[in-house]
């Protein structure tokens, strides 16, 4: 077969990687999850399907996008859920990931992708849903220019070519990356990915019912989702290494209220249950 186009296996963060631009985008530590650990081996799934159209009607009629209203939702849920007041006073933040290739000219079909950070400090306003997705939409708007996004994927390039990390063996690298990322996941509480809408093409497409993704909780991020679209089927699925689920129970039963009709899959303590909210 012939080799790919060179512009299909360019490396994308070499190529627009500006080395003036080395600030650190990260700022405060945010609330850390407390819970009830699961074993080590062990992960809390909760798999939530719900038809697409409902969904992106609810955006849609609060003028905002999918991954703002769902961030929004992550972050009350779990103030209102995980919480204890003892540490209310503390920022919770979601990482957001966000696909480069829509904000720099890139076709590559290696991974560009980067993280933007969105947050609530309930003591600095209302707890109320629509007072904190109006701050996370405006916080999305603001972090995903592409000044911004440089900011951020600058970083994380001057990380990996410090001369440090380049001379020393391999298993002492990794152990300063690993660090680099710890150190960027304490700047959120937990991760939201939306993969967005996915297609396929036929006769594909009439084979597959829906896509899932799960993302592996962190000692920090204890709670992720992740998002997948594909035709009527929206998917969101909860992956968390705590006992507790108030927050995903929060989150969705406020969709349910909201008019979306949500069946849910668990791998409970017994056998795997659907049930519909």
């Amino acid at each position: 077969k012939a080799a790919p186009p060179a512009h299909m296996v360019e490396d994308s963060f070499k190529h627009h990687y500006d080395p003036s631009m080395k600030k650190s985008p990260f700022k405060e530590k945010a609330y850390t999850i407390s819970g009830t650990l699961l074993p080590p081996d062990a992960v809390k799934i909760i798999s939530a399907r719900m038809p697409t159209s409902q969904i992106l009607k609810l955006a849609k009629d609060k003028g905002t996008t999918i991954t703002a209203y769902l961030s929004a939702l992550m972050i009350v849920s779990i103030y209102k859920g995980l919480v204890p007041k003892r540490a209310m006073s503390k920022t919770i933040g979601v990482n957001v990931p966000v696909d480069l290739r829509g904000h720099f000219t890139s076709e590559t079909a290696r991974n560009f992708f980067s993280v933007v950070e969105v947050g609530y400090n309930f003591q600095s306003g209302p707890a109320d849903f629509d007072t904190v997705l109006a701050s996370v939409t405006n916080q999305l708007r603001q972090k995903t220019t592409p000044e911004m996004l440089a900011l951020r994927m600058n970083y994380n390039m001057a990380v990996q070519r410090n001369i440090f990390t380049g001379i020393t063996p391999l298993f002492l690298k990794n152990l300063v990356l690993r660090a680099a990322y710890h150190q960027s996941e304490t700047g959120t509480t937990c991760a939201l990915s939306n993969m967005g809408r996915i297609t396929m093409p036929e006769p594909f497409a009439g084979y597959i019912h829906s896509f899932h993704c799960l993302l592996n909780p962190t000692p920090i991020h204890r709670l992720k989702a992740t998002v997948t679209s594909f035709r009527e089927q929206f998917i969101i699925n909860f992956t968390s290494c705590i006992e507790e689920t108030k927050a995903q129970r929060l989150f969705l039963t406020y969709l349910a209220y909201h008019g979306v009709d949500i069946t849910i899959t668990c791998n409970g303590e017994e056998a795997e249950t659907v049930e519909t909210l």
